[in-house]
């Protein structure tokens, strides 16, 4: 084989590399151009899905916050209620004792006669039964007619004829 055929062959060779190493580079180019794009596209569709997550955990937040501080304004009402409620439950308790204490006292001075006709009374209550009694009791024992505050009947409806 001759220089030339060799040098030609080298030639043809280094052309081919050349050729080979360009086909190539524009293959890589091209691939690192699609990687480059789907990248991309999945960067976004993540992004988007991460934005969407962020909203939910963002209005999550907002929410709790509300929600705890909604807790400790009912806590605060609820305690401020329990005060005030033991404070009525103690005044309640006083008041009973208070109306049972007026209602003996006023029992005290209370005359109960049972077994008189309907209507003997007559149109002055007072009046009959302060004689009445001033009859039944004697002179002995009252010196004058009792004066009486007023005369009712039980709330008890009228019997029949």
């Amino acid at each position: 084989m001759s220089k030339s055929t060799k040098r030609d062959r080298e030639r043809e060779e280094a052309a081919n590399i050349s050729a080979f190493t360009a086909v190539l580079t524009d293959k890589l180019a091209e691939t690192k151009a699609e990687l480059l794009a789907e990248i991309k596209d999945t960067y976004s569709k993540y992004e988007m899905k991460l934005n969407a997550v962020q909203a939910t955990v963002d209005d999550h937040t907002t929410r709790i916050t509300g929600l705890e501080r909604s807790a400790d304004v009912t806590s605060t009402d609820v305690t401020d209620i329990q005060a005030k409620l033991s404070d009525l439950v103690a005044d309640n308790a006083k008041l009973k004792a208070k109306v049972l204490d007026l209602e003996g006292r006023s029992r005290r001075n209370n005359i109960r006669i049972v077994g008189l006709p309907e209507d003997v009374e007559g149109s002055k209550p007072t009046a009959f039964f302060s004689q009445l009694l001033f009859e039944v009791l004697g002179a002995d024992t009252l010196p004058s007619p009792p004066r009486l505050d007023r005369a009712h009947r039980t709330l008890a409806a009228k019997p029949g004829p």
